[in-house]
């Protein structure tokens, strides 16, 4: 079986202040979304790749029980 690790996370009031410094080989994209712009892009299936959908599935169930 293989294993995954990796990152999400959850800011609120984000604002962006800067523009990424990568090196040459680095390519990392970053996307501001909210809760709702997530539920949306899961239930269109437009995220494909289980981790990522695991691990935002995780944010937004760790978002409801902490606003509820």
């Amino acid at each position: 079986m293989f294993e995954q690790r990796g990152n999400v996370f959850v800011v609120y009031d984000l604002i962006k202040e800067g523009e990424q410094s990568l090196g040459n080989m680095e390519k990392i994209e970053l996307a501001i979304l909210t809760i709702n712009e997530i539920k949306q892009l899961l239930f269109e299936s437009k995220i494909l790749n289980a981790a990522s959908i695991v691990a935002f599935y995780k944010a937004i169930d760790y978002h409801e029980r902490s606003f509820a």
